[in-house]
């Protein structure tokens, strides 16, 4: 079974409500990660004299952040997938929204680049 696959398999098993709301979890799992990065980082918790010490902490925290980054593009992955094969209205209307959030961001950085 290829990861394509897996990922149908997966989403086919538990369904697109159960998803989405996983989905919610695992998003709250990473935002904890990356928050609790950002608050070592601003306490001065990850510099230490040791480098090793250092880049060890910092392995970790950025190896939890891979992981939960992992587990939601897996979940959003499973979602998409659903979406396209059961309700392609939802694709389309996300999508159209995921277009004209991209324009806008195109909007605010046009001119900022030097």
């Amino acid at each position: 079974m290829n990861f394509q696959e897996k990922i149908q398999a997966l989403a086919e098993f538990y369904g697109l409500k159960l998803q989405i709301s996983k989905l919610g979890e695992e998003g709250a799992e990473l935002g904890a990660v990356i928050a609790k990065k950002f608050v070592q980082l601003q306490t001065g918790q990850l510099i230490y004299k040791d480098e090793l010490v250092t880049m060890r902490l910092l392995d970790q925290v950025d190896g939890a952040i891979c992981e939960e980054l992992a587990d939601v593009l897996l979940v959003a992955r499973e979602i998409e997938y659903l979406m396209y094969a059961h309700h392609p209205e939802y694709a389309e209307y996300i999508e159209n929204i995921m277009r004209q959030k991209a324009d806008r961001q195109l909007e605010r950085i046009k001119g900022t680049k030097q």
